[in-house]
């Protein structure tokens, strides 16, 4: 009972506004849409003001890297419905909470800042690695990251925080490129923080995709009967 239940109000989700084929493509590009906004105000911000906001490159770059990620895996998976729209949403709080980060100061205001940055970026890059496993079985690739989509999200997010880890301690100690790190219970916090966020969002995929029979982006193979 509480099965159908999840599955009827997947399927009330999935169809408000299927009648509208606008509000389908703009769910469908919800984050597309969004980061070209971002991106778009990141430049026209720097041509009205050099000094708009500190690290202006890598937000820009980083902004584009996601931008252009979301589109190559909103192709791949169009066919099984694009991508989810919990992967849609934390792909855009995880860019602008870094870049209000940077543009308002609020890594110095906030403490905790830098955690819920990390918590959120890890968080958008195990949805990417969730959502990307169906491609990779699809082509032969790591078929058993089918059966375990979400230990493959959360061990991939982790191993890229770890590796973000020593660059951050060899850009600081070694060839001083200006990288931020703190003492090792700040880097240990990190890495809390990144599998905190990469646990979350796996687990929220998951429970959307439930039993076998729903693809990745959690829509519904067999739709509830009708009444």
């Amino acid at each position: 009972m509480v099965n159908l239940r999840q599955r009827l109000r997947s399927a009330q989700i999935i169809s408000f506004g299927a009648d509208r084929p606008w509000i389908v493509r703009l769910r469908a590009n919800a984050a597309a849409v969004a980061l070209t906004v971002v991106l778009s105000f990141l430049v026209a911000g720097r041509a009205l003001d050099p000094n708009f906001t500190p690290y202006w490159w890598w937000q820009v770059g980083r902004t584009s890297a996601t931008l252009l990620a979301v589109l190559a895996l909103q192709r791949s998976i169009a066919s099984q419905g694009g991508l989810a729209a919990a992967t849609q949403i934390i792909a855009i709080l995880a860019t602008v909470s870094e870049i209000l980060g940077n543009a308002r100061d609020l890594y110095t205001l906030f403490a905790w800042w830098d955690k819920l940055v990390h918590a959120a970026t890890s968080a958008m890059l195990a949805a990417g690695a969730f959502e990307l496993v169906p491609v990779l079985s699809r082509h032969g690739r790591l078929v058993w990251a089918r059966r375990r989509p979400m230990a493959f999200a959360v061990a991939c997010t982790v191993l890229l925080g770890i590796i973000w880890e020593c660059y951050e301690y060899i850009g600081s100690t070694v060839v001083h490129v200006g990288a931020r790190i703190g003492d090792p219970w700040d880097t240990t916090l990190d890495l809390v923080a990144d599998t905190g966020g990469a646990l979350v969002a796996a687990w929220l995929l998951q429970r959307r995709t439930g039993r076998h029979d729903l693809p990745a982006t959690g829509r519904l193979l067999h739709p509830p009967p009708g009444p």
